[in-house]
């Protein structure tokens, strides 16, 4: 195994240890608590944490990182989904009828970066049209739970899960930026030390749901 595919090692063990951590300590909390946030975070960790697992096999096999074959990013995409649904589950049913103008900047942003990575890779529509919906409904969530419960003028528990969503968010634009302009497997691409703080936030999202569930 060359330089390049023990950085790519590397990263995909320290992303998974940091998952597995995760996903231990929730399935206590959710065999315990029997509490739906658990059930669901549980189920974002554990997709998350196999698609890890099928890019880590496929990088010692074939040295090489599976872009090609689309199974892990399908995962990572479920796992999307499932951050929505616990976003839907723990919103004020109230922010329904909330309208905020602001929000319309995030689909400005996310589906610019869409067009934009859809350029770099010469034309991969599916792959970053599925980002751009999922990174929007996720952002717009967690903002307008910010914006709303900011209004309460009270230390109102979710605030963490929210912000723990937007650091989330954030990491992956960060990462996916930098796999556009940095090509070499060194760490010298930031994208390797994005990817890694992106594992690390995902840490977040315990004590997040803890603040919601103990509320």
């Amino acid at each position: 195994m060359g330089t390049e595919q023990m950085v790519e090692l590397i990263d995909s063990v320290f992303s998974i240890f940091v998952q597995s951590i995760c996903l231990s300590v929730v399935l206590v909390r959710a065999l315990k608590t029997k509490r739906r946030e658990w059930q669901l975070l549980f189920m974002f960790y554990a997709v998350y944490f196999f698609s890890s697992v099928y890019w880590l096999l496929y990088v010692i096999f074939y040295d090489e990182s599976p872009v090609y074959t689309h199974i892990a990013e399908f995962g990572f995409y479920v796992s999307y989904l499932v951050m929505i649904m616990i976003l839907q589950d723990v919103r004020d049913k109230e922010m329904d009828g909330v309208r905020y103008k602001r929000l319309f900047f995030i689909p400005v942003f996310t589906w610019g970066m869409a067009g934009y990575y859809i350029w770099f890779s010469e034309g991969d529509y599916i792959s970053n049209i599925i980002c751009a919906i999922l990174m929007t409904s996720q952002i717009w969530g967690a903002v307008k739970g910010i914006l709303y419960n900011k209004k309460k003028n009270k230390n109102y528990p979710e605030k963490l899960l929210y912000r723990s969503v937007l650091i989330i968010c954030t990491m992956e634009y960060l990462g996916w930026t930098a796999s556009c302009i940095w090509f070499d497997v060194s760490w010298t691409n930031p994208y390797y030390w994005f990817d890694m703080m992106f594992s690390l936030s995902l840490i977040l999202l315990i004590p997040g749901i803890r603040r919601v569930v103990e509320k």
